[in-house]
């Protein structure tokens, strides 16, 4: 009997708790590539690691389409991704994350790569950062490499 009753309270204790978890928008946006050639594999990288990282770590996360420009943007990318922040913050959404991919030439791997991480309940810019992109030998280093960079950015978002 006592067995029981206490089973019941742990049970109604975990079934109270309030559960929270962040809800973050995605946005990658490669530059210096021509809009006819296919999305570059380093892209889908940097995607499918924040994909991964973010849901591991408890966090309610979606994507965007790959957004491209041919040229790097002379404005701020900010401005050309949120544009209605009303609209999204209907939605629910707690965090918006703007990682700009900057390839430069032929190269497969970006030259340099930009993050924004935006709070839509109080309209600013938590975290903006610019770090210097890499070579690697294999694709396995690579999403090895992104996803501890994109682990880096999960504590911005608690």
């Amino acid at each position: 009997m006592r067995k029981g009753l206490l089973f019941m309270v742990i049970l109604l204790l975990f079934l109270s708790a309030k559960i929270f978890a962040s809800t973050v928008i995605i946005n990658i946006i490669e530059t210096g590539i021509p809009e006819n050639r296919s999305v570059s594999e380093y892209t889908e990288i940097w995607e499918d690691a924040f994909m991964d990282v973010f849901f591991e770590s408890g966090l309610i996360i979606s994507n965007d389409s790959i957004l491209r420009f041919e040229t790097k943007p002379l404005i701020n990318i900010f401005e050309y991704v949120v544009y209605d922040i009303s609209e999204i913050s209907k939605w629910g959404i707690d965090f918006i994350i703007i990682t700009q991919l900057d390839y430069i030439g032929n190269i497969r791997q970006p030259s340099e790569i930009n993050f924004i991480i935006y709070k839509v309940r109080t309209n600013e810019i938590v975290m903006e950062r610019m770090i210097e992109g890499k070579t690697y030998r294999s694709t396995r280093e690579g999403l090895d490499d992104i996803k501890s960079i994109v682990r880096g950015l999960v504590p911005y978002i608690r």
